[in-house]
């Protein structure tokens, strides 16, 4: 599977959990592969009844496979582009289509969250240990960790994070006065 949760030495950036991943792309994966095996049964002529009435059929089902597997690799590629980055100074919530066709990018500096809260939306969220990671800034803005795995640590790294911004500010600060 994927990795969710991606640390470098400037940040940590988490995707949603792998459960969403599946569910997107599993699918059309699933009848791209039924699809493509009709299509090479097809080119030879198998099943017989179907190949005799229409001896075609293997370009229909061609088509869905293509068709199926670029589904596939939409829902892939939509899973893959959004993202939720902290770095020590920032918070970068990335909503983004695949090819171009919308992004949304959201950033707040660390000093203007206010609160941090999580919520696991059911049952299903505490087993496989997903949900929402809800950040409130200074301001009518909030940014929402959708579906991220392990919110509890998410939520942690983020007060962490926020905490060792803040000390910086405050010997910055110290640093000018004196």
């Amino acid at each position: 599977l994927p990795r969710t949760r991606i640390e470098t030495e400037e940040s940590i950036t988490w995707r949603k959990h792998w459960l969403f991943l599946l569910r997107e792309a599993m699918p059309p994966m699933l009848l791209g592969l039924l699809f493509g095996v009709l299509t090479v049964l097809g080119l030879f002529g198998l099943p017989a009844f179907l190949h005799d009435r229409a001896p075609w059929f293997w370009l229909v089902t061609l088509g869905a496979a293509i068709v199926s597997l670029g589904r596939f690799w939409w829902g892939t590629a939509d899973w893959a582009n959004d993202e939720y980055i902290v770095t020590d100074e920032r918070i970068i919530d990335i909503e983004k289509r695949p090819l171009f066709f919308s992004e949304q990018r959201r950033e707040a500096p660390l000093g203007m969250i206010q609160n941090i809260s999580l919520r696991m939306p059911n049952m299903l969220a505490a087993i496989f240990n997903y949900g929402d990671v809800v950040v409130q800034t200074a301001g009518s803005e909030s940014f929402t960790f959708e579906r991220v795995p392990n919110p509890s640590d998410v939520q942690r790294e983020i007060f962490r994070r926020m905490d060792t911004y803040r000390e910086a500010e405050r010997q910055r600060e110290s640093a000018l006065r004196r």
